[in-house]
């Protein structure tokens, strides 16, 4: 018993020593990174600080791998505030440091950090919305614009090579000789906007009439796609 209360003892120091800077301990020892670098799982979700008011969240990730993420909690307007500070060692703690020092002068100032991080992240959010809502109108108008030049023949032209991609060369160039013969003569120089319903209801009506049905029916199929 006076063995294990011993190593107890020793270990509890040893333990001391080592976490002085642990919540609960000793705080006037200044984090160091080969305090940092002695941390491991089972110090997991313990919190570390220093006499100067830093601190961080130690996480034990996968496969064991460390990480510290430094925060500074502060109140503004009678509300708790909470600015991040970087995460160790993807972020050297003297650049955590930096952070911490201009973020508490900034506070002690009577400024609002995490406050203006917040702000400057929603503008940047509707900055970016913004920025996407005209890229898709500048797409709407240069879709407009080609449809009022583009033609039938040039559009079926893009269409086939994409629509036919999981299918036989063969069954493509039948597709192809399909339109060419019985639909693209009479409209392939037309504006797609000005190509109506009626010119391919007459196509295929001429072919009913010709008594080739299952041919009338695969146009009909074939056209509807190129407009689908």
């Amino acid at each position: 018993m006076l063995t294990q209360g011993f190593r107890f003892s020793v270990e509890s120091k040893r333990r001391r020593r080592f976490v002085g800077n642990i919540v609960g301990e000793n705080r006037s020892q200044t984090i160091s990174e080969s305090q940092l670098l002695k941390l491991t799982i089972a110090d997991n979700d313990r919190t570390v600080r220093d006499g100067s008011g830093l601190s961080g969240k130690v996480h034990a990730g996968a496969k064991g791998r460390i990480s510290v993420h430094f925060r500074y909690r502060y109140r503004f307007d009678g509300k708790s505030r909470e600015m991040p500070l970087g995460a160790w060692p993807r972020d050297s703690l003297e650049s955590i440091r930096v952070r911490f020092d201009e973020t508490k002068l900034r506070v002690e100032r009577g400024g609002d950090p995490a406050g203006q991080k917040k702000i400057v992240s929603q503008k940047l959010v509707l900055e970016q919305a913004e920025i996407v809502r005209r890229e898709q109108q500048q797409a709407e108008h240069e879709r407009q614009q080609a449809e009022q030049t583009l033609t039938l023949q040039a559009m079926f032209d893009e269409w086939l090579p994409e629509a036919m991609a999981e299918n036989t060369a063969d069954h493509a160039r039948a597709v192809r000789r399909l339109l060419e013969l019985h639909l693209l003569p009479q409209t392939g120089q037309l504006r797609v906007s000005d190509v109506k319903p009626e010119h391919i209801r007459q196509a295929v009506v001429t072919l009913i009439s010709a008594g080739k049905i299952s041919t009338a029916i695969s146009l009909h199929i074939y056209a509807g796609a190129i407009f689908s």
